[in-house]
């Protein structure tokens, strides 16, 4: 990963504090017990996992046997095939990420009514 581009932030962040029910039906912030930073997927994963799925579209489909596709010779080559597509997700997924600092440095977000 890029280190001047981070994971992007939280793929689906969420406004102000969550809230929970507790179980006499009150509703109460998640931080008030200890359940701070649950923000889920980081956008850099959520890029990687859509990354992930054209790229396993793309690839011949490897099996055991060799009825379906190609016949891996061992477990491990097929291991390293998975290993190779998981990081060639995360390589697109930083390839986005950085391009979308370079696109918001050109051209930075005015706020309404900025001329």
């Amino acid at each position: 990963m890029n280190p001047n581009f981070g994971d992007g932030g939280a793929a689906f962040p969420t406004l102000g504090d969550s809230f929970m029910q507790t179980g006499d039906g009150t509703w109460h912030p998640k931080s008030d017990y200890g359940m701070q930073g649950a923000e889920g997927m980081s956008l850099r994963d959520y890029i990687a996992i859509k990354a992930m799925a054209a790229l396993i579209a793309k690839i011949p489909l490897f099996d055991r046997h060799g009825d379906y596709g190609p016949k891996t010779p061992t477990s491990l080559d097929f291991h390293q095939v998975r290993r190779d597509v998981s990081q060639s997700a995360y390589d697109y997924a930083d390839a986005m990420l950085e391009q979308r600092g370079v696109i918001h440095a050109e051209f930075p977000a005015t706020k309404q009514g900025d001329e």
